[in-house]
């Protein structure tokens, strides 16, 4: 068996989709991309309180508390058509405008979401990487899209105009928020897990 070499260092690029159903078909796996995007970035639940002694106030025990799990990107496409999906993804308040049917109008605030309104869910969000077959890919199972509080959308022409997006992963049913790995060992991994067995029957209670 050959040594594994343990110093490999990795520049991973890759694509972000929505919605998406089936792993083993081609991206956007059955869901809709995001088009460009650069500056993706996953931050992990990995909040952790140490446990210290009382009579020195060292370290003796880590508790693992998790917390939230964000996908952050910057979203490079400003695509406004009803089939792009990439707006109504973003801003929870885009409805057809009323010349062009189809294309967006991005309201603040909006009816669809007003102001103390839940923001939707986008299902499950992928991260594939180009090179699928050595780099890791990402699953957050159920994604809420939040722009970013000190987002500024420039209009200008010397900076092209980007959405800096924070995806926050909440449980599924099935309480899975996230999974990575290479996209081949994730494949069939978008199935809803099994329903637990049905408790047992009662016995009977025995006739006094």
């Amino acid at each position: 068996m050959a040594a594994v070499d343990v110093n490999r260092s990795l520049f991973v690029t890759g694509k972000l989709a929505y919605g998406c159903t089936d792993l083993s078909a081609e991206w956007p796996h059955g869901g809709t991309g995001l088009g460009l995007t650069s500056t993706v970035f996953w931050a992990p639940p990995v909040g952790a309180v140490r446990l210290t002694a009382e009579e020195d106030g060292a370290s003796r025990a880590v508790l693992y508390t998790g917390g939230d799990a964000v996908l952050g990107a910057v979203v490079e496409s400003w695509e406004d058509s009803v089939a792009g999906g990439v707006l109504s993804a973003l801003f929870p308040n885009t409805s057809p405008t009323g010349g062009n049917p189809d294309r967006l109008l991005i309201r603040w605030p909006g009816a669809d979401v007003p102001v103390g309104g839940l923001l939707p869910s986008l299902g499950p969000l992928v991260f594939t990487p180009r090179n699928h077959r050595e780099h890791p890919a990402l699953v957050v199972y159920d994604a809420i899209c939040l722009i970013e509080a000190s987002a500024q959308l420039r209009l200008s022409a010397y900076r092209s105009l980007w959405v800096p997006c924070l995806f926050l992963g909440r449980p599924d049913a099935a309480g899975r928020v996230a999974l990575m790995g290479r996209l081949e060992d994730l494949v069939g991994e978008l199935a809803p897990p099994p329903p637990p067995p049905p408790d047992p029957e009662p016995e009977p209670e025995p006739d006094p």
